[in-house]
């Protein structure tokens, strides 16, 4: 099975690598990836700047979506065709994640990621890809999709009418200024770039953007928000 490796040691340590076929064991399914996202937390994994590197390098990348191709004992909620979308913690159940839970998230810190032809992965931290969705689009929606809900609409608790400022433009912020147009929320996003500010302005719904070059922004900001 091909798959690419990262070793902590940067850029240059990221390599097309042979591995075994996984199998999946009981209450695992396997699964041919057919998209994989690249978080921020990828390229720091790559640079060793993320958690303890681990003595042998580990398949990258942590956000995958891809098609059930077979199931181990167990297994009664997938089946092979499923679309799916995988969480980046292999155990996380429910509730409040506790300490033992972050030493599962995959694609880091010694853990195997998911940027290879085929994972084995546990049927709980799998979910069914929408049907209006792509297996790019499904990719994206763990880490960035739910890093912008959980800031933006979980602890944010920002609603109707309310402002919200995001910074930049990468895939968390892009999430949550959809997420604030589809909850009627003004946003406001920070960038340098007039390309990007009219990017997000035509495309994602974004009301405002200011430049965080400029030395005064905040107070464009408190201006914009009265």
């Amino acid at each position: 099975m091909k798959c690419f490796t990262v070793d902590g040691s940067g850029l240059d340590g990221l390599k097309l690598s042979d591995r075994p076929a996984p199998l999946p064991g009981r209450g695992e399914v396997l699964v041919d990836v057919r998209a994989v996202s690249l978080n921020f937390r990828d390229l720091m994994v790559a640079k060793g700047q993320y958690g303890p590197a681990g003595d042998d390098p580990i398949i990258a990348a942590s956000d995958m979506a891809g098609v059930v191709t077979a199931v181990g004992d167990g297994v009664t909620t997938l089946g092979p065709g499923d679309r799916v979308v995988n969480s980046p913690f292999r155990f996380w159940p429910a509730g409040q994640l506790e300490p033992e839970w972050t030493r599962t998230f995959v694609g880091g810190a010694g853990v195997d990621g998911v940027l290879a032809e085929q994972v084995a992965y546990p049927d709980h931290a799998l979910l069914p890809v929408p049907a209006s969705y792509s297996f790019a689009e499904a990719s994206t929606l763990t880490i960035a999709g739910l890093t912008a809900w959980s800031g933006l609409i979980t602890h944010g608790r920002a609603g109707t009418g309310e402002w919200a400022l995001l910074h930049g433009t990468g895939g968390v912020s892009i999430f949550a200024a959809q997420l604030a147009q589809a909850f009627g929320i003004h946003t406001i996003v920070t960038t340098a770039s007039p390309e990007k500010a009219a990017i997000v302005k035509e495309n994602y719904g974004v009301a405002h953007t200011v430049n965080y070059r400029d030395d005064d922004w905040p107070e464009q900001v408190k201006a914009l928000t009265g």
